[in-house]
């Protein structure tokens, strides 16, 4: 990826942002629901600590529920030994 590939790449980034704002206030309000089921109340306070460590597995299955759903789909080949790039299906 070039420079102004790369800068095209994170313009996007940057548009797409404001239309996750309906997106982030649904899945924050089911959150809600979530952390009031499972968090005792005793350590409701620390809350942050229990979205920190679950956001992990949870950005993990939408990835991979994206995939098996081919909204995202893996390049043919692996750009770098670090990771890959996840495409948008078409």
């Amino acid at each position: 990826m070039d420079i102004e590939e790369a800068n095209a790449f994170q313009s996007l980034a940057l548009d797409i942002e404001e239309e996750f704002k309906d997106l982030v206030e649904d899945a924050a309000d089911k959150l809600y629901k979530f952390i009031k089921k499972f968090v005792p109340k005793h350590l409701m306070s620390e809350y942050h600590m229990f979205t920190m460590v679950t956001s992990c597995g949870l950005v993990s299955d939408i990835i991979e529920e994206c995939i098996k759903k081919n909204i995202l789909t893996l390049p043919e080949r692996t750009p770098c030994a670090e990771g890959t790039w996840i495409m948008v299906s078409k």
